[in-house]
């Protein structure tokens, strides 16, 4: 492989550098990165190397969201990750979406927990939850995701191409909002997780990844982005449960905006997974491939080549304008090169 730099491998996690996104294209379609087979992974772009695998409901901003969102108005103070207060929060933003949307007549997966939202209803509710996310709160936090609220669920992809957009749209916005980067010390990053061996990883892992594939009538944002979750399922101390009505009653609680720091890719390192490893398919648990912004224009071009634009992950009439308008800025920003065609 050419300009191509090993920056850690292990069993389970490899981190990989290339100077050039075409060849990293290429070295894809010919097989020629090790054990690496596309069929059995899921993809995630993401706009700056430094980004951890961290849901948004459990990142500061999405924190500040929750804050400014929820019924439950909060200050920052120490709490623990399954904190009763931020469960409440999540909770709460998650039913205004729902009634609000339901109240409109929009197409949404009926969700009996948030039809009669009394104070005995609730308690009834919160005394059963075991864990959070339920099971049953799936599809309409997978839609509410999709639409801007935040919650635990991690975005992921089917299609690398998809991914591979996401990262160039994010790369686009950070250089236009702050003119003073610099495309030769940013990279961005594509990371690649193998979803048919999670099971057999997960029970070895510190922490409970479940992968969630929703259904995709609900939501053609997720259709068209070939969409799929995955979460760190948080069990709930029993003791606990009877609070969390008292916490959406009255309103006063706290959150925390640091308690989080911990990404996906950390709890697979830090796991004892490698003594397994005689146990263990051959294939990489989780790739994550890097590139510097200097080489965003091939990647905008190779995208372009394959049919892929703006207007791909966000489909309908009202998101054209925004689609043209990316376009152009893109164009105007950026000098476009000649798209190398991979032979």
């Amino acid at each position: 492989m050419k300009d191509e730099l090993v920056i850690m491998s292990s069993k389970i996690f490899k981190e990989v550098f290339y100077k050039d996104f075409v060849q990293f294209y290429q070295d894809l379609v010919a097989q020629k990165i090790t054990e690496l087979r596309l069929n059995n992974y899921t993809f995630r772009g993401v706009s700056k190397e430094s980004y951890k695998l961290i849901p948004s409901a459990l990142r500061k901003e999405g924190l500040k969201k929750i804050n400014k969102l929820s019924l439950v108005k909060t200050d920052i103070s120490q709490v623990d990750k399954d904190n009763l207060v931020q469960i409440a929060a999540e909770f709460n933003i998650v039913y205004k979406f729902y009634n609000i949307a339901n109240r409109q007549g929009l197409n949404i997966p009926q969700v009996i927990d948030f039809v009669d939202w009394d104070t005995e209803n609730l308690y009834s509710i919160f005394k059963n939850l075991k864990t959070w996310i339920p099971e049953k709160y799936y599809e309409i936090f997978a839609i509410a995701q999709h639409f801007g609220i935040p919650t635990r669920f991690l975005d992921w992809t089917f299609d690398i191409n998809t991914a591979t957009l996401f990262a160039v749209e994010g790369v686009h916005k950070r250089i236009v909002e702050d003119s003073s980067i610099d495309v030769n010390k940013e990279n961005f990053s594509i990371w690649l997780l193998n979803y048919k061996y999670l099971p057999l990883y997960r029970n070895k892992l510190n922490c409970n990844i479940r992968l969630i594939v929703p259904k995709y009538h609900w939501n053609n944002y997720i259709t068209m982005q070939k969409g799929l979750f995955t979460i760190d399922i948080i069990k709930i101390d029993k003791n606990k449960r009877t609070a969390l009505p008292k916490v959406i009653e009255n309103g006063k609680a706290t959150l925390n905006n640091d308690y989080y720091s911990e990404g996906l890719e950390e709890k697979i390192l830090n796991s004892d997974i490698n003594k397994y490893k005689g146990l263990l398919p051959k294939e990489t648990l989780l790739y994550k491939f890097s590139f510097p912004y200097s080489c965003i224009n091939q990647a905008y071009n190779l995208l372009k080549y394959f049919g892929y634009s703006y207007s791909s992950i966000y489909p309908g009439l009202h998101n054209i304008v925004d689609c043209i308008e990316y376009e152009q800025n893109f164009t105007d920003r950026f000098c476009i090169e000649n798209l190398r065609v991979i032979e």
